[in-house]
């Protein structure tokens, strides 16, 4: 199983096509491929444990896969400061790399 995963994640490439043209290959370094059925299972899987970073003030809703984090204040630059703080404890203990 580790196996079938590990080649469904890894080296994937895609091209692009336009018309009767057609791209070089472009590689993949990481991420789940969209719109496959697998690809919502295991974004799931590592987003599961979202609950245990974001804590009060900051708040989190979810919907199959949506996620939104919010936070109540007047002050923007500071509610900005502590989502985005938040958010990039986050993605740091779960090893994700957010596009930018």
């Amino acid at each position: 199983m580790l196996h079938f995963i590990s080649n469904f994640l890894n080296e994937r490439s895609f091209q692009v096509k336009i018309n009767v043209h057609i791209s070089q290959k472009f590689v993949l370094g990481y991420g789940v491929p969209q719109g496959s059925p697998l690809s919502i299972l295991f974004f799931q899987a590592a987003i599961n444990n979202i609950s245990d970073s974001i804590t009060h003030p900051v708040k989190f809703i979810m919907f199959a896969d949506d996620t939104n984090i919010y936070i109540k204040g007047k002050n923007v630059k500071s509610i900005t400061h502590l989502l985005q703080d938040c958010l990039s404890k986050w993605c740091y203990h779960a090893g994700f790399i957010l596009s930018p």
